[in-house]
């Protein structure tokens, strides 16, 4: 016997879908797991912006925090420093920008799988094209406020990194 999916079966299927993300958020914190968390952004304030907004979630995490891109690939190349689950990489950085480290992150293997976040004061089309291209999963500009920010990371916390690949369409990939 053949299923076929039908039409009037869509909604079903997109709140199963909804129910799952919710199902393994749940469970992620409900484990108590600490999430590795590397944030690359020159700007102190924003770095500090960032940790208090994690802090709002009540999420154990353990934040690394680099100051340009040159720092980040430095970073993941010791051998002793903890791998990261998720790269918040801001685009505007000294030494190296936040686009020539995503490319270089890209072309390692042990890093093609991270999520890299680009986390930036840029909202224009260049940008948002350009990183996507370049194999970041999500753009996300930054909020004005604390309260705005961690509803985005708890959103982008919750995301199954398996369904939510970077070719899921650009339409997708800003955090809105």
């Amino acid at each position: 016997m053949e299923t076929f999916l039908l039409v009037q079966d869509i909604p079903y299927l997109i709140a199963a879908q909804k129910l799952k993300s919710v199902i393994f958020l749940l469970t992620a914190f409900s484990k108590n797991e600490r999430i590795n968390i590397l944030l690359a952004d020159d700007d102190v304030e924003d770095c500090e912006f960032f940790e208090e907004a994690l802090g709002e979630l009540d999420y154990k995490a353990n934040v690394s925090v680099v100051h340009n891109g040159e720092e980040l690939i430095s970073f993941i190349n010791k051998k002793d420093s903890t791998q990261p689950d998720i790269i918040f990489l801001d685009i505007n950085m000294p030494c190296m920008n936040g686009i020539e480290c995503l490319s270089e992150l890209r072309k390692k293997k042990n890093m093609r799988n991270i999520p890299v976040v680009m986390f930036t004061t840029s909202s224009t089309r260049k940008d948002i094209e350009t990183t996507y291209a370049n194999g970041a999963k999500l753009f996300l500009t930054k909020p004005k406020s604390i309260k705005e920010l961690s509803k985005k990371v708890y959103k982008i916390f919750g995301l199954d990194w398996d369904l939510y690949p970077a070719n899921n369409g650009i339409e997708k990939f800003v955090v809105k």
